[in-house]
């Protein structure tokens, strides 16, 4: 009988891989080591493994050139270690991979060609955060498997391959500045367009069209100061002026909405006066309904309850079938806000390609509609926070490569955790505090290299903070607060997680003492340890923090306000 699944991912391990490891390898079918404290160099590999995960440690060293003769390999997980020098050229042989993923390690040298030539499975690429240089190999286009491409934190330079424009999963730009062409806004040297003056198609000289320029300038700067003069001294003027945009924009936002809803919801859309809409109109579209598919990019109905009709007293909520017929129509909207209403009912669907999709504080109510990163392939953002959903996080939300922005916080979830959120690469922002969620917290957290906020207070959660989370090295915010957490407050908080500004550990089961590496969190503003089983001395480093609560008997620490404010804080950088 020989060992052919080996499994020890988070047993704390502290040691390097022992020589006489080949000689059980030989065998082995699954190896997953993840999530420990392997130091060392990888030993070599001869075996019939198709799953090798050795991710989240710190194993040091080049890839062994050995690994290309594990030709049954279907996933190769080496990411967040301290590897070096280039992928080697022997990993060309591995034709069934469906996973590469050696991101956040120190690999150099150029993206290799023969990754597009050879691993023609591939679904999965992770090469983000190493020291990889010069251009995107054009080969990588012969990738038609793939799903989810990630690039970001490197040196690379050039265009961006035009094959990659419609690639739902691909992560490319953040620390890329010399990149170009889409999907990023740089665009490349000698790639705008040029415009003739006025009489070059004619054939006249180009002096002429100066002519005209220096003309139509000061003409126009001498009209409006005139205008601007007659409202500055003027004041029946400029009472009246703004009297009038006012209307104009009041019908003008009516006349761009009401075409594209068309019949059930007309009648109370005509008495908004609060909607903000930047879409574009089509040439059809009427004040009273022209029916006809409109390009809509923005559509924010964040009314706050203010769909009222011309009573004052007399309030209109949104009814949930004006609601569901809305979002079917929604289908060209981009960025879709309907927050702070009374929606309520179920949702059936989410708008294909919408980007930024917020129903936050409504009465919306079940479970959250199916969707992956085919159904919704550019979805960004995610807000259904204060609203009343229920049942388990669906596994179905791992599967939207794209998604940066995750609250689904103030609803009724439960169950446990989806580990496979682990696979949210790109994830800055997860927030799904305030429900009722249980168990652990998944270790496969750890690999949300790019995650700034996590926010988990006020749940279920058990055992101990797990020890990948010191591979978050970009958090700013960590809030368990509220839980059933347990064990001492780990001391690699101090030494991994030195951008944290809020630590909040609230309301839990933690024991021992203060770690002093809390000291090391310079930039670290708000500390709240309250209501814990924590004894010994305060650390001296701590005595100048403002926002500091070791003993309080407050039962929340975060308003809402604070909370706001932070996701604001992260969606400024996408708002059109």
């Amino acid at each position: 009988i020989h060992l052919q699944r080996l499994n020890l991912s988070n047993s704390s391990i502290r040691d390097t891989i022992p020589e006489w490891f080949e000689n059980i390898m030989s065998h082995i079918g699954y190896l997953d080591l993840s999530n420990n404290q392997i130091s060392g160099k990888l030993p070599r590999f001869d075996s019939d493994s198709s799953v090798m995960d050795v991710s989240n440690n710190t194993i040091t060293g080049v890839i062994p050139s050995s690994l290309g003769s594990l030709t049954y390999l279907q996933s190769l997980h080496l990411h967040n270690n301290r590897l070096e020098g280039n992928l080697p050229l022997s990993l060309q042989n591995l034709t069934s991979l469906v996973t590469l993923d050696t991101g956040n390690n120190f690999l150099m040298g150029t993206i290799p060609f023969w990754i597009g030539e050879s691993l023609l499975n591939l679904r999965i690429l992770n090469l983000q955060s190493n020291k990889f240089t010069s251009k995107i190999p054009q080969q990588l286009c012969q990738l038609n498997a793939l799903q989810h491409l990630n690039l970001a934190n490197n040196n690379l330079t050039g265009t961006i391959p035009h094959c990659f424009s419609n690639l739902s999963g691909m992560i490319i730009n953040p620390g890329n500045n010399d990149l170009c062409g889409p999907p990023v806004s740089k665009s490349c040297k000698g790639n705008s367009p040029t415009y003739k003056h006025v009489g070059e198609e004619e054939g006249q000289d180009d002096d002429e069209g100066l002519w005209f320029y220096f003309g139509m300038g000061p003409g126009f700067v001498v009209g409006l100061m005139g205008l601007l003069g007659s409202l500055h001294f003027i004041r029946r003027w400029r009472v009246a002026y703004f009297g009038m945009l006012e209307n104009v924009y009041g019908w003008l936002i009516v006349s761009v909405l009401v075409p594209f809803i068309n019949g059930c919801v007309k009648e109370w859309m005509v008495n908004l006066h609060h909607v903000l809409n930047l879409g574009t109109e089509a040439d059809n579209a009427q004040l009273f309904g022209v029916s006809g598919e409109v390009d809509y990019h923005i559509l924010s109905l964040s009314l706050r309850n203010l769909l009222q009709a011309k009573n004052p007293n007399q309030e209109r909520s949104f009814e949930s079938e004006h609601y569901c017929r809305l979002l079917h129509l929604l289908f060209k909207v981009l960025i879709l806000r309907m927050n702070s209403n009374k929606f309520e009912g179920s949702l059936a669907t989410f708008p294909s390609n919408v980007w930024i999709l917020d129903l936050s504080d409504n009465l919306l109510s079940g479970h959250v509609p199916q969707t992956d990163g085919t159904m919704n392939p550019r979805l960004q953002v995610v807000n259904l926070s204060k609203n009343r959903f229920n049942g388990s996080i669906p596994v179905h939300l791992c599967k939207l490569p794209t998604i940066y922005v995750f609250d689904l916080s103030q609803n009724k979830f439960s169950g446990r955790l989806p580990s496979c959120l682990g696979n949210l690469f790109g994830l800055q922002v997860m927030d799904v505090s305030n429900n009722t969620i249980t168990g652990v917290i998944p270790s496969s957290l750890g690999s949300l290299t790019f995650l700034k906020s996590l926010h988990l207070h006020n749940n279920r959660f058990e055992g101990n903070l797990p020890l990948s989370l010191r591979n978050l090295t970009c958090l700013v915010t960590l809030d368990v607060g509220n839980n059933f957490l347990i064990g001492r407050i780990p001391f690699w908080i101090g030494e991994s997680l030195l951008d944290l500004r809020i630590l909040n550990l609230q309301l839990n089961k933690f024991t021992g003492k203060i770690p002093l590496q809390l000291c090391q969190l310079n930039a670290l503003q708000h500390l709240n340890l309250a209501q814990n089983n924590i004894i010994g001395m305060l650390p001296h480093c701590l005595s100048n923090l403002s926002g500091m609560i070791i003993n309080s008997n407050d039962s929340v620490y975060f308003q809402d306000s604070d909370y706001e404010e932070n996701i604001l804080a992260y969606m400024k950088g996408i708002q059109l």
